[in-house]
């Protein structure tokens, strides 16, 4: 049997392996993150344009993106500090946009021939109101860092810009 004093001076050395291998667990979202977001954004207008939407649509498509995501992320962001799961919101928010977005190319599975100006409205502001990983990210990832390692933060999210 261990003797108390003995488990408490290691609860801080697991603690902090557990908080690493977390950290670790963040760059990879980070790095999956911006990796999703550059490599869709660069092939989403060709989409668009083979689905037969004109600049125009295009144009709302790409300008109610935002707009949504701003409101998704502020709910998401209340949700998860209510909650205190940040971790699991994000994942949560992070499957359902992945959804979305292989529904995007699937409109038989709603019954369209073929991807329309609102099923395609339709399936990228919902996928913008879900896409809530980077601030959810961001709050659980300062978190982890603590005040004593809130400078590294930046040396971590820069993982989502390459």
């Amino acid at each position: 049997m261990v003797a108390p004093e003995a488990r408490m001076a290691e609860a801080p050395v697991h603690r902090y392996a557990a908080t690493a291998h977390l950290l670790r667990l963040m760059k990879v979202l980070y790095f999956l993150s911006g990796f999703s977001a550059s490599s869709f954004g660069r092939f989403a207008t060709l989409f668009y344009l083979d689905s037969g939407l004109d600049a125009h649509r295009i144009g709302i498509v790409e300008g109610a993106q935002p707009i949504v995501a701003l409101l998704g992320n502020q709910l998401f962001g209340l949700l998860s500090d209510s909650l205190q799961r940040k971790k699991a919101v994000a994942l949560v928010a992070r499957a359902v946009s992945t959804a979305l977005l292989l529904a995007l190319p699937m409109p038989h599975w709603v019954g369209l021939p073929r991807a329309t100006f609102p099923y395609i409205l339709a399936i990228m502001v919902a996928m913008a109101f879900f896409a809530v990983g980077g601030g959810v990210l961001d709050a659980y990832t300062l978190d982890l860092l603590g005040d004593e390692r809130r400078g590294e933060y930046g040396r971590d999210r820069l993982l989502l810009a390459v």
